[in-house]
């Protein structure tokens, strides 16, 4: 009976302990920022398009890297975004976060500004200026990767796109009035000036 007894308190005490247990580390846990990487489509060439994601819900942030394959320097800044984010997590503990660090896989590959199929892939959206040709595909999301890419924005309805470009030295911006804003506070971090394209 005592043997009973004592392996009761034993077993009791252990499940006590392992709920403490759970509860601090889902606590911790949701203090704690957390990046998924999700595969959100494949290029012509069947490499995987990923987009690392942080905080729940919609809207927030997306960053696009790599969307011509030559203009390569925004796959490692933004890779490096993602490691000072997980060592730094206040800095990002309430934000929502997405990043696509290589938009066009081949071209990155092989270091061309274009898909496999020659499409320019920044081109390739629905938009009020796109023209259909062979350059910018023969219709609106003619391609994988920017159908990948699409989706990705129509299910995330993101707040802001930052798309990283080269070699124009200069912040770009298209859209209202808080655009310009968040062009003006970029520029003045990163020391270039704020140029209006036009497109």
């Amino acid at each position: 009976m005592e043997s009973r007894d004592g392996f009761g308190f034993l077993l009791g005490s252990t499940i006590l302990s392992l709920l403490v247990f759970v509860l601090y580390q889902t606590q911790h846990d949701h203090r704690r920022p957390t990046w998924e990487r999700t595969e959100i489509g494949q290029s012509l060439e069947g490499r995987p398009i990923h987009c690392f994601k942080h905080g729940p819900g919609q809207g927030g942030i997306l960053f696009v890297a790599s969307i011509y394959g030559s203009e390569d320097a925004g796959t490692p800044l933004m890779q490096a975004l993602v490691d000072h984010l997980r060592r730094e997590s206040n800095l990002a503990r309430d934000s929502r976060i997405l990043i696509v660090l290589v938009a066009n896989p081949d071209g990155y590959d092989g270091k061309k500004r274009l898909n496999r199929n020659g499409v320019d892939l920044n081109s390739n959206f629905p938009a009020d200026n796109r023209r259909n040709q062979a350059r910018f595909g023969d219709r609106a999301l003619s391609e994988p990767e920017s159908r990948a890419l699409h989706a990705l924005i129509d299910f995330e309805q993101p707040d802001v796109i930052v798309s990283i470009h080269q070699p124009v030295t200069c912040v770009d911006y298209d859209g209202p009035e808080a655009a310009a804003a968040l062009a003006m506070r970029m520029a003045q971090a990163c020391h270039l000036p704020v140029k209006k394209l036009g497109s």
